[in-house]
């Protein structure tokens, strides 16, 4: 089998601290949301629940960690009316996209492994070509990657732009084989989520799930080509692959 050429990573929970952003983004957002709405805010621990937050941990089934802003806030919308709330859910979907937006900048950016920069060079230096495929928005995405000094490892970055479909829709797979001139089984996809495996399984490419904790790991264990506890594994697994083949 040809050597692997292009590693795809995801970005929140696999490059990026998912809680740490996304948890302190989603506690300033959700009560304002209640608070628009004029609903009880009570009910924001209901809406952190339906995302998948629990005590301040997400789980990777949750929506908060694999949906895109106007599937969260569907998700949010249900989770209101299931309340007893009556609400619209245009307006719900918008306010989420709205403050969501707002209040990014405020979230905690913290690489999700020590010496990223060293991880991903090592896969440069392998002679691998990085992508990055994030339901995030343009915006948040170009903040993390500034932050973290990482956004120059990456030769394509494909985010929810509008135009672009977003996971587990093959789309970027596709532009990715097209524009680099690759075929798929030069291409591994390295993420947290079922979401992220589904995207490489639809795109018809082998798959590195990360999973921090025991919880994440039986979730994505038996769908995953491999599972690591961070990226800094990964390169490690697709040696072993090369090697073997």
């Amino acid at each position: 089998m040809k050597p692997i050429r292009m590693v795809i990573f995801d970005k929140d929970g696999t490059l990026m601290d998912f809680d740490a952003f996304w948890v302190t983004v989603s506690r300033l957002a959700v009560p304002e949301m209640l608070a628009e709405l004029k609903v009880d805010p009570a009910l924001a621990e209901t809406l952190y629940e339906a995302m998948g937050i629990r005590d301040g941990i997400t789980d990777v089934r949750g929506v908060l960690c694999w949906g895109t802003y106007e599937q969260m806030g569907e998700e949010m919308h249900r989770a209101l009316t299931d309340a007893g709330v009556v609400c619209d859910r245009e307006e719900v979907v918008r306010l989420t996209k709205l403050l969501y937006h707002r209040h990014a900048p405020e979230g905690e950016i913290r690489p999700a492994c020590e010496n990223i920069r060293g991880v991903l060079g090592e896969h440069i230096r392998q002679g691998r070509q990085l992508a990055l495929v994030t339901t995030d928005g343009p915006g948040v995405t170009r903040q993390c990657l500034l932050s973290m000094d990482i956004g120059h490892y990456f030769s394509a970055v494909c985010t929810d732009d509008g135009v672009l479909a977003p996971k587990p829709d093959p789309m970027c797979i596709e532009l990715i084989c097209e524009q680099f001139g690759y075929t798929k089984d030069e291409l591994v996809m390295v993420g947290d989520t079922m979401n992220d495996i589904r995207f490489a399984r639809n795109g018809g490419i082998r798959v590195i799930a990360v999973a921090g904790n025991a919880e994440s790991r039986a979730c994505l264990a038996e769908a995953a080509d491999a599972v690591v506890p961070d990226i800094s594994h990964a390169a490690a697994v697709m040696a072993q692959w090369e090697a073997a083949e």
